[in-house]
């Protein structure tokens, strides 16, 4: 999973480009389908943004916070383990 408010943040790009040349399967959560990021990704969750008053990036960063907070809250709901199951296939290419 890469994360980028405009799908086109040079570092981001180059991990995701590194993980697709391991043979990852890239989910890109990003303001923009038509970015480098997005088509590069496998999937993509859109996070619109568009009109906010906000500073930066601000709206998209918590945006994305609080949407993949609910969808790990909701596939771990009903796991006691899956917190030490999360933490031993972590992996942090950075």
């Amino acid at each position: 999973m890469v994360i980028s408010g405009t799908g086109e943040t040079p570092v981001a790009l180059h991990l995701a480009r590194l993980a697709v040349g391991f043979g990852a399967d890239l989910l890109a959560v990003t303001t923009r389908t038509d970015s480098t990021l997005a088509r590069l990704a496998s999937a993509v969750i859109e996070v619109p943004t568009a009109g906010t008053g906000q500073f930066g990036g601000s709206l998209f960063e918590q945006s994305a916070l609080l949407l993949l907070d609910a969808v790990v809250l909701d596939l771990t709901g009903s796991q006691s383990d899956a917190y030490a199951l999360m933490h031993a296939r972590h992996a942090n290419l950075q």
